[in-house]
């Protein structure tokens, strides 16, 4: 999540950060701060502190740690927005490791049953959030949930880090969306895209 906390502090968003590693969470605020005078970023002694002022929740974790830091959440993001940014990817990253007819974000929403899980940022490489612009073409970032309202606020989000935001229905088109990155992980390893690349619709 460095990367999508330096966009969304650039964007002028209010950002409250844990991550178990104290020493390179306070080296991130200070860097962030240092590049971005204005940016209002700072640090939570736990996940619970963090959580409780937000309004969105985005828990930038690996899928294995979903679950076990839903479970430590869960009782502070009732009625509100998470965005679910997971690939649940195998170890040679080549297929996901959810069972047929499930999702990393269906999870998540099963896992915190009192918030609105939307998923979103999980298509594209961390290297694009400092980048988004390809020769005048934004990436467009894909977003799925079944709250159209909090649907509405994460596309604001995906905008204000400089992405095309586009809806592309229902939790459960979140299937779709981590399998894709699967596909553009190996894209960007034939091609030598060097993590550098996106998704574009292209229509007229």
């Amino acid at each position: 999540g460095s990367a999508l906390t330096r966009s969304l502090a650039k964007a002028g968003h209010q950002l409250t950060l844990f991550a178990p590693d104290r020493a390179k969470l306070s080296d991130l605020v200070r860097a962030v701060q240092r590049e971005l005078p204005a940016a209002r970023v700072t640090d939570a002694p736990d996940a619970v502190a963090a959580v409780r002022p937000a309004e969105v929740v985005i828990p930038a974790v690996w899928y294995a740690t979903q679950a076990e830091v839903a479970s430590a959440i869960r009782a502070v993001v009732v009625g509100k927005i998470v965005v679910n940014i997971a690939n649940p990817v195998n170890e040679t990253f080549d297929d996901v490791v959810t069972p047929p007819g499930t999702s990393a974000a269906e999870e998540c929403a099963s896992q915190l049953p009192e918030a609105t899980v939307v998923k979103a940022f999980n298509t594209v490489f961390a290297a694009d959030f400092t980048a988004p612009d390809f020769g005048g073409i934004r990436p467009d970032v894909f977003v799925a949930g079944d709250d159209e309202s909090a649907v509405d606020i994460v596309s604001a989000l995906v905008r204000d880090v400089g992405f095309n935001p586009l809806f592309v229905g229902r939790l459960p088109a979140s299937r779709t969306l981590e399998r894709m990155m699967v596909l553009l992980i190996g894209l960007s390893n034939r091609y030598t895209y060097n993590w550098r690349a996106g998704w574009k619709v292209l229509h007229g």
